[in-house]
């Protein structure tokens, strides 16, 4: 996957993005009451944390897209980070 991006720096840091996003989609999602307890955060924040894991997944999945086209092509994701710097 890296082999596009000629295994630049940026692509390994973006990789390594990569990694904490699918971190907090998995805990963000599937663990959402651990992770607020853990975080000394109520019960009463599960809608916030899921709608915030659903950011993290979606994130993730326009990164993938990006990493799997290369540079020139898909790049959903940084158009994605352009429109919500923009709202």
């Amino acid at each position: 996957m890296f082999g596009k991006y000629n295994d630049t720096p940026a692509a390994i840091s973006l990789g390594i993005y990569l990694l904490g996003g699918l971190f907090y989609t998995v805990q963000l999602l599937f663990m959402t009451e651990a992770w607020l307890e853990g975080n000394g955060i109520g019960p009463e924040a599960v809608g916030v944390a899921r709608v915030l894991g659903f950011t993290w997944l979606g994130l993730t999945i326009s990164l993938l897209r990006t990493y799997s086209t290369g540079p020139d092509g898909q790049n959903a994701y940084f158009c994605l980070l352009y429109t919500s710097d923009a709202a």
